[in-house]
């Protein structure tokens, strides 16, 4: 240390000057190097970060918004039916009876009969069946589409397979109506 000393005494005032400015560039270096360039890299994958975060909100609300809409297009064209899942069979079969007879009442339709079709798989969605009545009823046409309409507008969904109308001899203008309408079960194998 005394050497250190020695030496610092017998440097000129620029020199000492020079020595200062060197430890003071010094330890901005050191500074910026060990404490602002850290700062500046987390700072900077911090933004990083978070525009890839802003990029998968944008994504997902994107997602969401297609989603909605198609919702909202599904629900339009095919009734509010068409967003529940759907119930067991037994469950469905026993919704389909609780309600549906009453929307085919109130279009004006008179039912005659109802009879349960055996279920089946649907092969497009594996899991799901289809649960159908073979359902005859009389009626005149504006009341056959209203009944259509109806069913189309039901809270469950619900598939008009087959539509058949034959005018009846006894009473003109009424018809002899023959449906088959299905709903969706959770169950069964696809393809079968």
């Amino acid at each position: 240390m005394k050497s250190l000393l020695a030496y610092w005494s017998k440097l000129s005032p620029s020199d000492h000057r020079a020595v200062r400015v060197g430890a003071i560039v010094l330890l901005v270096v050191l500074i910026l190097w060990g404490v602002l360039l850290p700062w500046l890299g987390d700072w900077s994958d911090a933004r990083s970060a978070i525009a890839a975060s802003d990029g998968n909100l944008d994504a997902m609300q994107r997602r969401a918004s297609r989603f909605l809409n198609q919702r909202s297009r599904l629900t339009e064209k095919f009734g509010p039916g068409v967003i529940k899942s759907p119930e067991d069979t037994q469950a469905a079969s026993i919704h389909f009876l609780e309600n549906v007879p009453g929307l085919i009442k109130a279009s004006g339709l008179q039912v005659q009969s109802m009879q349960p079709q055996p279920p089946r798989s649907v092969k497009e969605l594996p899991g799901v069946q289809s649960v159908s009545f073979l359902i005859k009823a009389n009626g005149q046409l504006p009341q056959l589409a209203s009944c259509l309409e109806a069913l189309q507008k039901s809270e469950r969904l619900l598939v008009v397979e087959q539509v058949t109308a034959s005018g009846n001899d006894k009473n003109l203008g009424q018809l002899e109506v023959t449906l088959v309408v299905s709903t969706f079960a959770r169950g069964g194998r696809a393809g079968g």
